[in-house]
């Protein structure tokens, strides 16, 4: 969007300083009575003074003379010789400047600036001086020092009035400039812009000052101030409309691709300073007009809304409720807008969430009949994965399907998930490790729900499994949760995968025992046992030759389940019948020799 309607709006407004001083200059014109005391402030006529005067003062080759000048003998004598001296030097600088071009002038620029401030306070210093009772001179010199400030401030505002309107002149080929200007001469048409708004600052100021101290000095300021507060408020409506254009250009621009902000990079720089320079002047009109009392709220919210940022304007409690009151319509006019569309997306977002969750319960109910009726021996773990699985992936599907109905890209989300995923894989290392643990036994399946086995140095009953633990009660009844990588990482014996085991058993008899009677025993007690299978056939041997007994070694064969119960029936028909056998159960013994000497 094109600024220059705005800016050519605000040089009219502007413009209209042009008028202020019109009374001025035209009592200018004639002589201002030499004699005249100081009018009672704010009621007395205005002072007059002769053009002649005016261009005495403001000239570099003025009628007072350094060498007729006495040596100051007081503070107001001392004020008058430093004014006259600064009025010459300042006006030998404003001659210069408006003569030169170029880099010249921008070399010069900060200069003429900065001494022009100096002039403006010294002036005002001046003024305050002569107002305090304390300062040293007699009714003359301060008679004196009055009419030197009167006839100072009076030149200025004529010069302020003159450089208005040149500024205007200027200002408006610049702009110009800019439109016209090359891509090679852009910025540097761009900064001779800007530089010429800030002077335009300070030209603003400088008449403030002026207006102020002469209504110190009282002089009726009441019209000037009038058309100068009219003019400060219609600059700053208008610099209010042209922030708001450039922050849209800037925004519009952060919302090109990276290619395309690269190309149009020096724009949006000096879209940027531009913004800087027109911040700047608005905040200087919210100053001037404060001063005098008049509301600046919207003036403040325009420039918070302009920039995006929060200053300490939003502690007041009339800028924030209007910053509030805009949002609350941007927000009205927002729904009424998007409101039915809005619905109607966030409705079609519900529904497809709503249908692929239904469906992911259909499918895991089917999933899960299939793995029942399959033949395929597939553990627990591998059957809950996979029945959890199907129906989470028809919901993620559903997730992303729905999204893309709220105008959500899918594939930069999908890059973002994996960048995320990366960053959680470095947090979340063990975690991980136990996933790939708990996918290991998954596939190679060592063991399942409701088997005994002895793995990362648990024994007991696995409960539960999943893919970062696996559960186990122990035989004495205590829950123990160990991580997946233990268990993968560790020797796992699973003593329930078996559908049969043999149980080991050794039973010893005396050395004066009948081995053929206590074998034959041992071999009719296996085989009227209904525990123990027949094949394969269970084994009775001789196992072993102690010093006072003999081993022999039990190995029937049972069903799983019925380990321990075997076991247990065997050894206590065992213990009866070699007590009905008169066998001698040698229990262990040691002898013991007593040497003596």
């Amino acid at each position: 969007m094109s600024q220059r309607p705005y800016l050519v709006a605000l040089l009219i407004s502007f413009g209209a300083l042009g008028v202020l001083v019109v009374p001025h200059v035209a009592r200018a014109q004639t002589k201002l009575a030499p004699t005249a005391s100081r009018p009672n402030k704010g009621t007395a006529p205005m002072q007059e003074a002769s053009a002649s005067e005016i261009n005495a003062t403001h000239s570099p080759t003025g009628p007072v003379k350094k060498e007729d000048v006495a040596p100051p003998t007081s503070e107001l004598q001392s004020l008058r010789e430093s004014l006259k001296e600064r009025s010459k030097s300042i006006n030998k600088l404003r001659q210069r400047y408006s003569q030169t071009n170029g880099i010249t002038r921008t070399l010069l620029h900060p200069r003429f600036i900065r001494e022009r401030e100096n002039y403006r306070r010294l002036l005002t210093r001046g003024t305050a001086a002569l107002l305090t009772p304390e300062t040293s001179g007699s009714a003359e010199e301060k008679s004196q020092t009055e009419k030197l400030l009167s006839r100072l401030l009076l030149g200025e505002v004529v010069v302020v009035r003159e450089e208005f309107r040149a500024l205007r002149t200027l200002i408006l080929r610049k702009i110009a400039l800019v439109d016209q200007a090359q891509p090679e001469e852009l910025e540097e048409a761009q900064q001779a812009r800007n530089e010429s708004l800030e002077d335009s600052i300070l030209l603003v100021n400088e008449f403030d000052a002026i207006l102020s101290a002469r209504n110190k000095l009282g002089y009726n300021t009441k019209g000037d101030s009038a058309r100068l507060e009219k003019t400060i408020l219609n600059s700053s409506t208008l610099t209010s409309g042209l922030l708001l254009d450039i922050s849209e250009d800037i925004a519009t621009f952060t919302q090109r691709s990276p290619e395309e902000q690269d190309k149009s990079a020096a724009k949006l720089d000096a879209l940027e300073q531009f913004l800087d320079v027109l911040i700047k002047f608005q905040r200087n009109n919210i100053r001037l007009l404060k001063e005098r009392g008049l509301e600046t709220s919207e003036l403040r919210q325009g420039l918070i809304q302009a920039t995006g940022k929060i200053s300490r304007d939003i502690l007041d409690a009339g800028v924030a409720q209007g910053l509030l009151e805009k949002a609350k319509g941007r927000v009205q006019e927002w729904l009424l807008a998007t409101g039915p569309l809005l619905t109607f997306r966030a409705a079609t977002f519900f529904g497809i969430l709503l249908f692929f969750w239904l469906m992911g319960r259909i499918m895991r109910m089917i999933m899960g009949q299939i793995l029942r009726v399959s033949s395929s021996r597939k553990s627990s773990l591998a059957r809950d994965f996979l029945v959890k699985m199907t129906g989470r992936l028809f919901f993620v599907i559903g997730v992303f399907l729905a999204l893309r109905q709220l105008g959500v890209q899918i594939a930069p989300l999908l890059a973002g998930l994996g960048v995320a995923g990366f960053v959680l894989g470095f947090a979340l290392q063990n975690t991980l490790s136990n996933f790939a643990s708990g996918l290991m036994i998954l596939f190679y399946r060592p063991f399942d729900v409701d088997d005994v086995v002895e793995a990362g140095g648990v024994k007991g009953t696995v409960r539960e499994m999943n893919l970062v633990s696996t559960s186990i009660v122990t035989f004495d009844n205590q829950m123990l949760v160990v991580p997946n990588n233990k268990v993968w990482g560790e020797v796992i014996c699973n003593l329930t995968h078996q559908k049969e085991r043999r149980v080991d058993m050794l039973f010893s008899i005396g050395r004066s025992d009948d081995v053929e009677k206590a074998q034959r025993v041992l071999q009719e007690i296996v085989e009227n046992n209904e525990l123990v299978l027949h094949d394969p056939a269970p084994i009775v041997r001789l196992h072993k030759i102690h010093a006072a007994s003999l081993e022999f070694v039990l190995r029937p064969w049972v069903k799983t389940p019925n380990y321990w119960t075997a076991y247990w029936e065997v050894t206590r028909e065992v213990q009866r019948r070699f007590d009905e056998a008169g066998f001698d159960i040698p229990a262990s013994q040691n002898d013991v020799r007593v040497l003596k000497n």
